[in-house]
């Protein structure tokens, strides 16, 4: 990243001539790659920017590659001690070691944040709290009980006791308690949200350790020197709700139980499931088209509708305008200013806000989290800034997919006065495959299925 930025040049190798390069990270990779410039056969220089530019075309026709930082991911690994991570899933979530002995093994579970949202109360952090320590008790006895496909899987699910507890909903509970999604106070709710959930599971497995012992790879572990996730990232703000420095003297006196304990998965089927939005992603649009077996049909973002309704604004008119303008009620006069503010859309938010949420909770997610961003125009430059302003935060994932507009919405050139055209129109704004998940585009993506916590 530092030569990209600088509009440096890349050398690529074979990976068989530089094998160092495959067992390092940070310092002693650049070293290396270096030494490898200069002594290497078969390599090739190119143009940072020309290999950034065609990444940037695919990302733009297709929504992929992933990218993710390894130093990061290796900076701030709970089982450093075991050996250097070199993978993660499908959908870069999940960071573990593994190896021709050790499989990596993920047991999941994801949290409906709207649960504890009290009209007109706090957000119940207590409640969060208890629910967490329920969902690490769970996850954490599936471990053994499992069906596991090779000896390898099975070896290091029990070895490590590797967990991730997620979250679903953030959207969700921005809208129910009125809070813009790129305000301060929402930023200040995501950074407690994801605070709680991590001291409640680490709380929780010291607990198990100190009843039915550590997990057996423990020795050596940061956690065994009482270095824990967040201790691993520079300038974390603790909101002071939990007593950190207590914790990490019980996880040196008793362990843990599990390697990891958290990580933010994209859970876009569980998710529709419990009513919720997406994982903490903001809501693409404020409709939604269904296409089932049995037909097609709309849904409107729930939120929106109950606060319209309360102000006796939802009306057929509102309607058929938030359809014409494609979900989005930024340009419909009869919507007021406040209620627009809380009701953007993905689109409507800066990506930077995404990355800057992203980075306030990293400390409290031992793995990593599934953050996808919307761009209106994804240019080369404009996902340079964005990638730059993920790895200098120290964000171990740096997008999983990249939505694009979709070129044109024909369907909704038709809608008029009456609602038989509106149910016509509506699954081209965002559609929902309900019975097979399809390949990932720019313009429709899906979610990977086997990680949806």
């Amino acid at each position: 990243m530092r030569r990209l930025r600088d509009g440096q040049s890349w050398t690529l190798f074979d990976p068989r001539d530089v094998p160092l390069l495959l067992s390092t990270y940070g310092d002693e990779f650049s070293e290396a790659y270096e030494l490898y410039e200069q002594t290497a056969i078969s390599a090739h220089d190119i143009s940072a920017t020309e290999l950034w530019n065609v990444i940037c075309r695919a990302q733009q026709e297709s929504g992929t590659p992933f990218i993710m930082y390894p130093d990061a991911i290796n900076k701030k690994n709970n089982q450093s001690h075991m050996g250097m991570i070199r993978t993660s899933n499908l959908c870069t979530e999940i960071v573990q070691y593994s190896s021709a002995e050790h499989t990596a093994v993920c047991t999941l579970a994801s949290i409906s944040l709207p649960r504890f949202v009290r009209p007109g109360a706090p957000f119940d952090f207590d409640g969060l709290h208890s629910v967490t320590r329920l969902a690490v008790l769970t996850v954490n006895n599936l471990v053994d009980r499992n069906d596991y496909p090779t000896e390898a899987t099975r070896r290091s699910a029990l070895e490590t006791r590797a967990i991730g507890i997620g979250a679903q909903g953030l959207a969700d509970v921005f809208m129910a308690s009125n809070t813009a999604f790129d305000s301060a106070s929402a930023r200040e709710l995501n950074r407690e949200i994801f605070e709680c959930i991590y001291h409640a599971a680490y709380d929780t497995s010291c607990d198990l350790a100190q009843r039915d012992g550590p997990y057996p790879l423990f020795i050596g572990s940061p956690a065994e020197r009482g270095v824990l996730q967040h201790t691993m990232w520079d300038n974390v703000a603790l909101s002071g709700r939990y007593d950190f420095d207590e914790l990490q003297q019980r996880i040196k006196r008793h362990g843990l139980r599990n390697s990891m304990l958290t990580a933010q998965m994209p859970t876009a089927s569980t998710a529709k499931i419990l009513g919720n939005f997406d994982s903490v992603e903001p809501y693409t649009s404020n409709v939604v088209g269904h296409r089932i077996l049995s037909g097609d049909f709309t849904e409107f973002c729930p939120w929106l509708v109950l606060e319209l309704t309360r102000r006796g604004l939802w009306t057929e008119d509102t309607r058929l305008a938030i359809l014409r303008h494609r979900g989005s009620i930024q340009t419909i006069p009869a919507i007021p200013d406040d209620v627009k503010a809380v009701y953007l859309t993905s689109w409507e938010i800066d990506p930077r806000v995404i990355i800057d949420m992203a980075a306030d909770r990293g400390p409290f997610i031992d793995q990593t989290q599934s953050m996808s961003l919307s761009v209106k125009s994804p240019t080369p430059d404009v996902l340079l800034d964005l990638q730059l302003r993920a790895w200098t935060q120290g964000l171990k994932t740096g997008i999983y997919y990249l939505r694009t507009h979709g070129p044109a919405y024909p369907l909704l050139f038709g809608v008029g006065p009456s609602v038989s055209h509106v149910a016509r129109a509506a699954p081209t704004l965002s559609t929902v495959e309900e019975e097979e998940e399809e390949e990932p585009s720019a313009e429709v993506v899906g979610a990977c299925s086997s990680c949806e916590a």
